[in-house]
């Protein structure tokens, strides 16, 4: 298996640098081939049964996820794999998506071109939470809170670059770890409650597509993160 993590993203109500060309895509980490099976439907069975020593500020569960169309053939999967926020850590989720298909292209790339990047990392139901890919560097943060250490007012500026289809192998995984940080654009502070975030997944029969024909297949999918009390 080839391991790579990398990420970053941004949020809707924010302005593009300029228009991306190409077609929209997503996801990115580490990528290799995987047989292993899991369930597309809600689970909290990621959580730690006790929290850590020391203060801990959230504990993050997942709420939900979509279920995938089964003609796809698409296995996405999100999971809680750190829960607990303390001031040297906050909580992680990992984001897989596997072909169990033929060989052919998905728009869940790499790099740049993870799931959830640019105007797709702030949550959309409510906005209040940020991702940003584990290995990427994060800004630098108000004191012990994992939020940007920026004005509210500050405007997120992102360079527009395309992201083409990834080529996919049969039975090919790719996964992102993100972190989890309040939006600094936002009031609060990890408020208690539920959130979503969701995006357009594309999957073209020709392993060599482009983005420049239409996809075979496209459907929405999303995960929801449960923040309660530490």
């Amino acid at each position: 298996m080839i391991t790579n993590q990398h990420g970053f993203n941004m949020n809707r109500r924010d302005l593009l640098y300029s228009v991306c060309g190409g077609s929209a895509v997503l996801m990115a980490g580490c990528s290799g081939a995987s047989s292993g099976e899991s369930s597309s439907s809600a689970t909290d069975t990621e959580s730690e049964p006790t929290p850590p020593s020391g203060d801990v500020q959230r504990h993050v569960t997942l709420a939900g996820r979509d279920s995938v169309p089964d003609q796809t053939a698409i296995k996405l999967t999100a999971e809680v794999t750190q829960p607990w926020i303390t001031a040297e850590k906050t909580a992680l989720v990992r984001i897989s998506a596997t072909n169990r298909g033929s060989e052919r292209a998905l728009s869940v790339g790499e790099d740049r071109c993870a799931m959830f990047n640019r105007i797709q990392k702030g949550s959309d139901e409510p906005a209040g939470l940020w991702l940003y890919r584990q290995l990427e560097d994060a800004p630098a943060r108000v004191e012990n809170k994992w939020v940007a250490d920026k004005p509210t007012d500050e405007t997120r500026v992102h360079a527009a670059y395309g992201c083409p289809p990834r080529a996919y192998e049969s039975g090919e995984t790719v996964s992102t770890t993100y972190q989890v940080w309040h939006d600094y654009r936002e009031d609060g502070y990890l408020d208690p409650g539920e959130y979503r975030w969701e995006q357009e997944i594309k999957v073209w029969d020709d392993p060599e597509a482009d983005g420049g024909s239409d996809p075979g297949e496209k459907f929405s999918w999303g995960f929801t993160l449960r923040v309660s009390e530490g």
